[in-house]
């Protein structure tokens, strides 16, 4: 796999510190799976393009083993405090800076990012964000070209995944998990424990005592949305789920909360 630099200018007035954290992570995340993906033959990342509009935030192109086209992917990410906040579209804004990116594309450009002809190319625009799903209407894509576009920026679904393998009763199969084990680095760093021994082709997870008492912003976000969801798989009313998540919030580091409600989860 070759990861070269770029001469693309960075643009200027980028957001406050929360936005830069958040781009910076969505950067690290997406560069360190292209970096440990085998399949992946070429990858060029820029952050910050200058002059094409809204979806300049992350700008990326990954040629992989087995698919005769690279893809080009541009991201805007959109970060919001409320995370309960929706997300406000304006489509002009997207369709001018669709058509910008549109204009730049030619067979032989000097910049690895605009190198081809738009329509033969495969092109993602894609908005990541934190602020509430305002879609009813979703389009699920299904190619071999989204598949590894899904499997460098998904983020989505670890926290239900996991609840869901618990309500099951399942939660000694969580490191074998397909989902989860695309996190499985940073679960095993801040989440869960794993055993030595492997038991039936799997081997045990538990809760680390670390992952209850720490206040970090997107582990207490992971643990509200776990709790939540084993919450729901319990089949609560939404007043007795408002008020235990409420009860969370209060103290997101008492363990007994989520033991108590899930005796399957191996939390010691």
């Amino acid at each position: 796999m070759t990861n070269s630099g770029s001469k693309l200018k960075r643009r200027e007035g980028t957001s406050g510190i929360s936005g830069h954290l958040y781009e910076t992570k969505i950067l690290c995340l997406i560069n360190f799976r292209a970096t440990h993906e085998h399949t992946i033959e070429e990858f060029h990342l820029v952050p910050n393009v200058d002059g094409i509009g809204a979806f300049d935030d992350i700008c990326f192109r990954v040629k992989v083993e087995g698919l005769s086209k690279p893809i080009f992917v541009f991201i805007q990410a959109k970060h919001k405090e409320n995370t309960k906040q929706t997300l406000k579209i304006d489509l002009t804004t997207y369709l001018n800076s669709f058509m910008n990116i549109r204009l730049e594309f030619k067979p032989n450009h000097k910049e690895w990012l605009y190198e081809g002809t738009f329509d033969k190319e495969e092109c993602f625009f894609v908005i990541y964000t934190t602020a509430k799903n305002q879609f009813t209407n979703i389009l699920d894509i299904k190619s071999k070209y989204s598949a590894v576009l899904n499997n460098l920026i998904h983020t989505g679904g670890t926290a239900k995944r996991i609840a869901k393998l618990i309500d099951d009763g399942k939660f000694q199969m969580l490191i074998v998990d397909e989902t989860v084990m695309r996190f499985h680095v940073i679960l095993a760093q801040k989440v869960v424990n794993v055993s030595e021994t492997k038991s039936n082709d799997h081997r045990i997870a538990s809760f680390r005592h670390d992952f209850f008492d720490t206040h970090e912003e997107y582990l207490t976000i992971f643990k509200y949305t776990l709790f939540e969801e084993i919450l729901k798989e319990r089949k609560l009313e939404a007043a007795d789920i408002t008020s235990l998540m409420s009860e969370f919030l209060a103290d997101p580091t008492d363990a007994t909360k989520l033991s108590s409600h899930s005796d399957r989860s191996n939390v010691q």
